[in-house]
């Protein structure tokens, strides 16, 4: 009756994952962090963003896990980063994650200083350092949890509680934006 916290609308039951690289981004073996629990796993490489664009059409996914060089400009291959997010965010994915190293700063200039208000809710994982294995490691354990029913936000902080502490050496260098909330993704 009720959907409260997010509840089934923010639960989704076999995602489709895209593992895409755009431009000459390197690509690590990052299939493995979803391999355990889920097997609609797309693989792609787009010379430029049109190209990705043109792949996207009519496809739909829920994890867009994305190897991608943000310019110390905002841009990415030219164009401003933040049509990036308006496409994905058009086409309905959940969660993006930027796997390639981008300074923060890059970042900010490609998506928070121009952010529409009118811009779909998304989770985003914005990469400043993947720091070797810790990137595969941290992201294969967080969606073990998810595969078990915890929220995506709740299995970070479970990993990497937010204070200072020993646990802060196992992650990566990231930025989580939680745009989406209390997003599960299940086997």
């Amino acid at each position: 009756m009720f959907n409260l916290f997010g509840g089934s609308k923010n639960t989704v039951k076999e995602p489709k994952i895209l593992i895409c690289s755009i431009g000459d981004a390197p690509v690590a073996p990052d299939k493995l962090i979803y391999q355990p629990h889920f097997n609609n796993i797309t693989e792609q490489n787009s010379p430029t963003v049109t190209d990705f664009f043109n792949f996207m059409t009519g496809k739909t996914f829920d994890i867009v896990h994305l190897f991608v060089k943000v310019e110390a400009d905002g841009t990415v291959q030219g164009k401003p980063g933040i049509q990036l997010l308006e496409y994905l965010s058009k086409a309905d994915v959940k969660l993006i994650m930027f796997a390639t190293n981008n300074p923060g700063d890059n970042y900010i200039k490609a998506f928070a200083n121009n952010r529409p208000k009118n811009l779909g809710n998304m989770n985003i994982v914005m990469t400043l350092d993947r720091e070797g294995d810790k990137f595969t490691n941290f992201f294969k354990e967080l969606f073990d949890l998810m595969a078990k029913g915890k929220s995506m936000p709740m299995a970070w902080v479970q990993i990497i509680p937010q204070a200072e502490g020993p646990w802060q050496e196992k992650a990566p260098s990231t930025i989580f934006d939680a745009g989406r909330g209390h997003i599960k993704f299940t086997p």
